[in-house]
Order: structure tokens, then C-alpha cells, then sequence
């Protein structure tokens, strides 16, 4: 018999995928829920997981690259002040082109010209001579920053539109650990390359930059087996490469293709009216989408969301460009600061590893557990006499970084779930934008407070003051996370589009059933009021 070409329907909020004609069709997530777990998923986290252990190296060592970057080219003090603001400034404009090119182009194009652009620009930066223009070092850092950034919200996004619900929340904390498992290595790197911090000539610093391109590289050939996302496909009205995109994952997988036989296990009644769905966006069109998405319910969202990842960017972001100092201070006890570096490097992977355990009890609680950990290790720090032990040192911060990947992690979840597909990138981006504002400002605090680029210029009263900075963002990031939609973040049902089609009443329906006649769930603004869509059609 004649084969019938694939197609995609836009029901509600949703797209939905009709392999045949013969069945009621499945959205891209109902096929992923019905393949399950198997071998891509283990592609999906060493891919998206290796990208982000590029940018760890990257990242992780920005404090000890700034210092031999100030050194070796003869920065100015406003110029090596200005070197967190500029890269993380790079990193706010990385995140304003991320969100639209992830959901206008896919989330697999924007994470590959991530890795390749990383890889560039380190090694040029290795490679500069010591007279080099200081602009021209300050442009790198920018494109750095600009770089690194563009992969976070298009691995998060592609990793939970890639995943089964069960297993979405295992696979981000997966691919956490391979970010933790990168910070741990640079933090080795950088104990035998710059045990000084960047601070003296003797620091290997280029060695580094061409280990962190290199890194950047090895992940490229991943890419190959790496699918883009379903849900983005469909959303998108790309039938065959959405069928061809499920069919690989269910192939790698050792699961039968997707198929009619396969959807009737998960067929649904349904009853309303179809739109075709046959053309892939326009950038007007996105732009246009974007323009309308934004109801006040959506805004008062965007603007929580905000909030809770301000509090989080300062709380990771400020401390971590703190440690460095705080290790150097503790010179001359029984351990060197760099190995102190090291063992602290192992927290975030202990602390993922347990925090995987303890899904069970939400990820809104896990992160408010987390938090509550990282406030009574600040409140310690704050006093003098513990910061001066190594020992003492050691346990505080150690308590701290094994926050960091659950923190993250929580809040990545609720950023991505938050939002339909067809923004969920410029979503998660706009959020992670406006969070950068506290990241900048923490870093170039650390950096602006101090005499000079060494530990000992700290005045004793000012660090204090900066440690209870810390305190109060994690607290106040606890407070936030709690008032955050309960269901966003939890494995919830993914929407793909902003706004229903016309049709008539329909119940839930595959991955983003939501009615304007009757809602459900996944009808509402995420505070459990309903949208203006749902009382008056689109």
C-alpha cells in the first residue's frame, strides 16, 4: 500500500504528530514518555553534559584567569575591576541572542556554535603575546562570557524537551554532575598549572586556556548523535524531521519505531478541530509571538522567576569568585591553598549524588533544603576566627559548593517548565538575563572591594559585610522558591504553544493539552489562575 507521508496538527496548545491517518496522533513528548529510558538518554547527558564541563573549566577559573590576565598584560586597576563585569556582561548579551536563536533555529545549532566559538577564543587568548593590545584581551573575555552563555539555556531546553517526564528531573541532575565533574578538574588544573592563582609568572595559565579549548572540542563529535528536540520540531510543523528525530531516539534506544501499532496504547478521545501544521516560523512570526505571550499573570511569573535566579546567580556566582581569596589567606597551615581548592571541588559532585536520592520529596523542597544548608555555612563564615582555620574554612565552604548543583539544578527545572515550547528558550533566557544583573554585581564586588588583585588586600570588616551579602541571598532565595507555581519543575506536562487554536472542547490531550472551554492543569498562567485564552479564543 501507498505510504502516507507523515503530518502535524496543531490541537489546543499542542502539536501533535499523525504518523498514518489510521490512529489518533501523539504529541512529541507522548512518543518520548513511550520510548522510556535506554541509550540515547546516555547520549543526551555525556553531549549536553560535556558542553557543560567545557564551560565549568571555562567558568570555574574565570577568578585565577582574571588575575594572570591582569599580570601578564599590565591591566590597569579599572581595567582588571571591569574584567567580571565584562565577561559576565558578555555573558547577559550571549543570553539575548540564545533564547531567540534557540527557538527560531533549535537547540542543537546554538549549543554547537557554542562549543566552537569557546574553543576559538581560548585559543587565541593562549596564544596572545605579552604586549598584546588590552582591548583586544578585554573583546576575548567579552566573546568568552557571550560564548558560554548561549549553551545554558539551549542544553537545558533541548535536554528537558529530549526526555521522558520520569526521567527529566534524573537527567538534569546528570548532566549537573558532569558540569561538577568539570569544576573538579579545573580545580586540579589549576593546582598543578597555577597554584598561585594566576598571581605569580610562574602560573601556567596558557596551558590552561588550550586545555579548556581543547575540552570545547572533544565534545563537537558528540553533536552526531545528539537529535534536536521533538517537541521543538513539531511545535515548528516539521513532520518528517520530527518522526525522523523520535525514530533515532527510539533506534538508539532499542525501542521499536514510532508507529500506529505503537500509539494505540496511548490513543485519547478527541474531538476538536485541527490546524495543519506545515511551515516552520518566520522570525517575524516568532517576534510576533514573543510580542503577544506576554499577559500580566506571565509577567508576574517572569518577574518571580527573576527574582529566585538573582538569588541564586548571587549566591553561587559571588561566592565562588570569593574562594580563591579565602583559600589564600589560610597559606602556611597544613594544606596548601590549592589542594584546600581541590577537596572543595569534590562538594558539588557529593552533593548532586545525594540530592539525586532525595527527588522524592519535590524539587521546590530539595532547593529549600539546599538553600537553608548554605545559609548556616555563610552565618559561620562571617566570623573571623572560623575563616583563618583551614580547617574550619574547609567545612563552610565545603557545606556551600554542596549546594551548588541542587540549587542550580531546581532552578533550571522550574525556569524550563514554566514556559511552552515555541519560547521556552527566550523564556528561560529573558529570566537568566535579568539574573545576571546580581552576577555581575557579585563578581565585580569581590573584584572593586579589594586594594589590589591579591587575598591579603581585603579589609577585615568589608569581607565580613560581603559574607552576610551572601547570607542574605540565599535566604532570601529560600523565601522565593517556595512561592514559586508548585507544579513547575515537578515533571510537569510540557505546553507547546502560547495560545490555544480555535476548536471545539477537548480534554487533555499528549503532551500540552490545554482547553480554553475546559482547563486543566496545564491551563493556567502557573499561579492556578486561569488565562485570558481560555474564558475568549485567541
Amino acid at each position: 500500500s501507498h505510504a502516507r507521508r507523515p503530518s502535524l496538527h496543531r490541537r489546543g496548545s499542542q502539536a501533535v504528530l499523525d504518523v498514518d491517518g489510521s490512529s489518533d496522533p501523539l504529541t512529541a513528548e507522548a512518543q518520548l514518555d513511550r520510548i522510556g529510558s535506554g541509550f540515547y538518554l546516555g547520549v543526551l547527558v555525556l553531549t549536553i553534559g560535556g558542553a557543560s564541563m567545557a564551560e565549568s573549566l571555562e567558568m570555574g577559573s574565570v577568578a585565577p584567569i582574571h588575575s594572570a590576565l591582569a599580570r601578564t598584560f599590565g591591566l590597569s586597576h579599572s581595567q582588571r575591576s571591569s574584567l567580571p563585569l565584562i565577561t559576565f556582561g558578555g555573558s547577559a548579551v550571549g543570553l539575548l541572542f540564545s533564547g531567540p536563536i534557540c527557538d527560531w533555529q533549535g537547540r542543537k545549532l546554538a549549543l554547537q556554535l557554542s562549543l566552537l566559538t569557546i574553543a576559538i577564543v581560548m585559543y587565541v587568548t593562549a596564544s596572545l603575546p605579552n604586549d598584546a593590545n588590552t582591548t583586544f584581551v578585554l573583546v576575548l573575555r567579552f566573546i568568552s562570557g557571550f560564548a558560554g552563555a548561549v549553551q545554558g539555556p539551549a542544553g537545558c531546553v533541548l535536554a528537558v524537551e529530549s526526555s521522558p517526564k520520569e526521567y527529566r528531573s534524573k537527567v538534569m541532575f546528570a548532566i549537573c554532575l558532569m558540569g561538577a565533574i568539570g569544576y573538579f578538574i579545573e580545580a586540579l588544573a589549576v593546582e598543578h598549572l597555577m597554584p598561585n592563582f594566576g598571581e605569580e609568572p610562574t602560573d601556567h595559565w596558557r596551558t590552561y586556556c588550550y586545555i579548556v579549548g581543547g575540552a570545547s572540542l572533544c565534545t563537537m563529535p558528540l553533536m552526531y548523535w545528539l537529535q534536536e528536540s521533538p517537541c521543538f520540531l513539531a511545535m515548528n510543523g516539521d513532520a518528517e524531521g520530527c518522526l525522523l528525530a523520535l525514530n533515532n531516539i527510539a533506534r538508539m534506544s532499542g525501542k521499536p519505531p514510532v508507529s500506529t501499532e505503537a500509539a494505540e496504547h496511548m490513543r485519547q478521545e478527541s474531538h476538536n478541530e485541527e490546524e495543519t501544521m506545515g511551515r516552520r516560523r518566520s522570525l517575524a512570526e516568532m517576534a510576533s509571538t514573543l510580542k503577544s505571550a506576554w499577559t500580566s499573570w506571565v509577567l508576574l511569573l517572569l518577574v518571580l522567576l527573576s527574582l529566585l535566579d538573582s538569588a541564586r546567580g548571587f549566591l553561587v556566582s559571588g561566592s565562588a569568585y570569593l574562594w580563591k581569596d579565602l583559600f589564600m589567606m589560610t597559606e602556611g597551615q597544613f594544606l596548601s591553598p590549592g589542594w584546600l581548592q581541590v577537596i572543595s571541588s569534590l562538594a558539588p559532585i557529593v552533593g548532586l549524588l545525594i540530592s539525586v536520592q532525595l527527588l522524592f520529596i519535590g524539587v521546590h523542597r530539595l532547593a529549600f533544603c539546599s538553600a537553608t544548608v548554605a545559609a548556616v555555612a555563610f552565618a559561620a563564615l562571617s566570623v573571623q576566627s572560623i575563616r583563618v582555620s583551614a580547617v574550619s574554612l574547609l567545612c563552610c565552604i565545603v557545606a556551600v559548593k554542596s549546594v551548588y548543583g541542587p540549587v542550580n539544578t531546581c532552578t533550571s527545572l522550574i525556569k524550563a517548565e514554566s514556559f511552552p515550547t515555541e519560547l521556552r528558550a527566550s523564556g528561560f533566557a529573558i529570566v537568566s538575563v535579568l539574573s545576571k544583573i546580581s552576577v555581575i554585581l557579585a563578581s565585580t564586588l569581590v573584584e572593586s572591594l579589594k586594594a589590589n588583585e591579591t587575598a591579603d588586600s581585603w579589609n577585615v570588616t568589608v569581607l565580613r559585610n560581603y559574607i552576610l551579602s551572601l547570607f542574605g541571598a540565599t535566604v532570601l532565595f529560600a523565601f522565593l522558591v517556595l512561592l514559586t507555581p508548585s507544579q513547575n519543575g515537578e515533571g510537569k506536562k510540557l505546553r507547546d504553544f502560547v495560545r490555544p487554536s480555535l476548536g471545539k472542547r477537548s480534554q487533555s490531550y499528549g503532551a500540552t493539552g490545554r482547553s480554553w472551554v475546559e482547563p486543566s492543569d496545564s491551563d493556567s498562567d502557573g499561579f492556578g489562575r486561569m488565562t485570558p485564552s481560555q474564558t475568549m479564543p485567541a
